[in-house]
């Protein structure tokens, strides 16, 4: 009934175990298909109808806990805390923390953890995935499971999305932690390397997956690229390393939006680099966008946009032939000119001003695409972000030099015990099982969800897009109902922000160049008459509060303005509404000039288009619908595949080392 990872305690301190985590190997078919079979096995054994006798148990421990005398309950944590410890998570130890757990979150908070939370808490510590409906509560569910961890001597790290996130969910539960004397802390960005040991150090720490990585490659890095190893713990213990480790190993992880960190982001490799000097570099760029120039679509390359990859043809090699005449130094080795022009290419025809990056303060900025957020401490590889620096006419910056690199894959499969939870997972459910070894547990809402989708809308050109979505504000915004209206691109929400203004309706927009009032702007978006445009730093783990008149107007509504790549990140903006009981409402109002849907269902469109007059609104506006979805699911499969690919590649590399020590 329990993994074997949540009984099974390795915790740091130990000379021949001072670093623990898994070593990272590509298991055998045989023993993916057992493993694979174990967590269906497992996820349909810790199902909530089953969880009914366990809760009354927890419930007698609470009651027993909260009527006890402060001296009483001390000795009770110090009985389950050595328990825990001697014991490891086994059920009885389970019953007991939970229960006192619950006690405390009612003395701190002033109410009852419902038994959905306490549910998710549960298949957290047997290494589940549960999806807990957005609003239910998951950032106290995962305190709850932390603490328990804790208590039984692990560094838990709560792993999240993003730095606004982990800094806001670490404050809000410190209360908690302190209650059973469990020391709390968290990463963010603007640490020292001393604040980030000390936080490591804390027996729980709020952390987001990136910066999490970079500390573990540079912990590789300063001990030598096998921190368990005993090599590594006797130059420690001799003093030999310049550098202490940041971490304390890989022990216990909680992951919040699971899907989030452990899907979206699988694809994006993870590098920990040095800058080198820019000089020479710009010469070269200029030449390769020049000569990109030259190039025509179609003829001298083609482009695969839904992985963004660009393949130069054969008659491009031939023009580039041509056009290197005369030219010395790099540009007569075919295979370096073919890569820096392949880079420019990409740079030119693949990379958008505001969509995938900004210009801020003469620097090119990513913005990460799930999240809607700027990423100032990336940059783009081989020298791919130089020639976007050249196409912006930007100050050129140093190439990166890789020291270290690992995926999101093979980092989390390395932790002795790995969960998460999320409000979206049943679509990536069987891949996050077959890669992670996770298995997918549906969580009940604890209230009748009160959400109410509206039927979708199409518009056939942008214009008439913007026509539509206007009405609907206005008509929304005359009855004092907050709206909110979510793009994908920062590009997208600036137009509609424009069109707004146009009509003398006042809103506030949140992406990712007005990122520093995030907070403000969330509390504001669900009072009377608010109107936000936000990108999908608004989707993940943001809690839109509505003001005490607004649920008679229907609560939060809402707009759905340009789909996403996949529907786990609509499904997301919808879960802003309607959150705790509450009520609200969502519709999709989309152009089929959509970006995505140029990409990847022209054909379909082209028909839908024609054959508008000849059916009725409704069924036109539904077989829109289906085309949007279908060409959601292609680029999810574009996706996966690319996954698989990284994970196939980081077996090559491991395969390739085998003969002089594992190295990332």
């Amino acid at each position: 009934m329990f993994s074997r990872s949540a009984t099974v305690l390795e915790r740091p301190g130990y000379l021949l175990n001072w670093y623990p985590e898994t070593a990272h190997q590509q298991p055998e078919l045989i023993t993916r298909l057992v493993s694979s079979s174990k967590c269906l096995w497992q996820a349909k054994v810790q199902r909530f109808s089953a969880f009914g006798s366990s809760v009354r148990t927890i419930d007698h421990y609470a009651e027993q806990f909260s009527s006890s005398s402060a001296g009483e309950q001390q000795r009770m944590l110090l009985d389950v805390r050595s328990d825990l410890h001697r014991h490891g998570l086994i059920h009885v130890n389970l019953l007991k923390a939970f229960g006192m757990v619950k006690s405390g979150a009612r003395d701190v908070f002033g109410f009852n953890l419902h038994d959905e939370q306490m549910f998710c808490a549960w298949s957290l510590m047997h290494g589940l995935l549960p999806e807990m409906a957005t609003g239910e509560g998951k950032s106290v569910t995962a305190a709850v499971a932390a603490i328990v961890g804790a208590m039984a001597g692990l560094p838990v790290h709560v792993i999240t999305t993003n730095d606004y996130l982990v800094e806001r969910d670490a404050k809000s539960m410190q209360r908690l932690f302190e209650r059973f004397k469990v020391s709390s802390s968290f990463v963010t960005p603007e640490h020292t390397d001393e604040q980030r040991r000390e936080a490591y150090a804390c027996d729980v720490c709020y952390v987001s997956n990136k910066q999490l990585v970079f500390d573990y490659l540079r912990d590789r890095q300063s001990l030598g690229n096998q921190p368990g190893s005993l090599t590594s713990a006797l130059r420690c213990v001799l003093g030999q390393n310049s550098t202490p480790a940041l971490l304390r190993g890989l022990c216990f992880a909680i992951v919040d939006e699971a899907d989030s960190v452990l899907i979206d982001d699988a694809i994006t490799p993870l590098v920990l680099s040095q800058q080198s000097e820019a000089d020479g570099d710009m010469g070269q760029s200029l030449t390769a966008i020049s000569l990109a120039h030259r190039l025509q679509k179609g003829v001298d390359f083609s482009i695969d946009t839904r992985v963004k990859s660009v393949s130069i043809l054969e008659q491009g090699e031939d023009s580039l032939s041509d056009a290197v005449r005369g030219l010395d130094g790099v540009w007569k080795n075919r295979r370096y000119r073919h890569e820096l022009v392949r880079q420019a290419i990409s740079a030119l025809h693949l990379f958008q001003r505001d969509v995938d990056y900004l210009v801020r303060e003469g620097e090119v900025v990513l913005i990460d695409q799930s999240t809607g957020r700027v990423m100032s401490d990336r940059k783009l590889q081989h020298g791919l972000h130089q020639m976007l620096e050249v196409k912006e006419r930007c100050e050129l910056s140093g190439r990166s030099e890789t020291l270290s690199s690992m995926s999101f894959q093979t980092f989390f499969q390395r932790y002795k015990h790995l969960c998460g939870m999320t409000g979206t997972a049943r679509e990536a459910s069987a891949e996050l099982r077959r890669v992670y070894g996770l298995g997918y547990v549906p969580v009940p809402t604890h209230n009748r969800n009160l959400r109410v989708a509206c039927p979708p809308s199409f518009a056939q050109t942008d214009d008439e897009h913007a026509q539509m979505l206007i009405a609907a504000v206005k008509e929304r915004h005359s009855t004092g109902q907050p709206v909110l209206i979510g793009t994908r691109s920062l590009a997208q929400s600036e137009r509609i922000s424009e069109n707004l203004e146009s009509q003398g309706l006042l809103h506030a927009v949140l992406n990712a160049r007005q990122d520093e009032d995030e907070a403000a702007i969330v509390s504001r978006a669900g009072a009377r008459g608010a109107i936000t445009i936000a990108t999908n730093i608004a989707g993940r783990g943001t809690d839109i509060p509505i003001a005490s008149n607004i649920a008679e107007l229907g609560g939060l509504h809402v707009i759905v303005a340009e789909l996403n790549d996949n529907e786990r990140i609509d499904r997301q903006l919808i879960g802003r509404c309607a959150r705790q009981a509450d009520p609200g409402s969502y519709e999709y109002l989309l152009s089929l000039d959509d970006p995505l849907l140029e990409r990847l269902a022209q054909r379909s469109i082209r028909r839908l288009k024609k054959i508008k007059a000849l059916v009725s609104l409704g069924v036109w506006q539904n077989l829109c619908l289906r085309a949007c979805k279908r060409a959601q699911r292609t680029q999810e499969a574009a996706q996966r595949n690319a996954r698989k690919q990284v994970a196939a590649a980081d077996v090559q590399m491991q395969k390739r080392l085998t003969f002089t020590g594992y190295k990332e």
